[in-house]
């Protein structure tokens, strides 16, 4: 296990889980994928909970995502939304990096995360 950077972000409000971040427009067998504006209004949120990121170096890492103990449906539905969040803010390399995810139903209220940089 590596060593806790103290990288930890908390947004108040749990992610949408992977069934809700795209829909799709388009007529006669073409689709145009496209965030949902519930998804959209997350990242917004989490974007200025979390504010400037401290980025990770390039190389192996884990997350524990705790998600509220309120959330209904599988746990895995919602990893997607809190991953690509952290790549595309840059606290995080690109999620094949990731090595290890721990989730867990134990927040109060929306999601906790923790990356833990140099994890085997």
């Amino acid at each position: 296990m590596g060593n806790i950077l103290g990288n930890t972000y908390h947004i108040s409000r749990t992610p949408p889980t992977v069934n809700s971040l795209y829909a799709f427009s388009g007529r006669r067998g073409r689709k145009d994928r496209y965030r949902t504006p519930r998804y959209e209004a997350w990242l917004d949120l989490a974007r200025s909970e979390v504010g400037r990121v401290k980025s990770i170096r390039d190389d192996a890492y884990e997350l524990h995502i705790h998600i509220s103990k309120k959330a209904r449906g599988d746990l895995d539905g919602y990893a997607k939304a809190v991953i690509d969040f952290l790549v595309k803010a840059k606290a995080t390399p690109d999620d094949s990096k990731l090595v290890r995810l721990l989730m867990t139903k134990q927040a109060e209220s929306g999601v906790i995360i923790e990356v833990i940089q140099g994890s085997t």
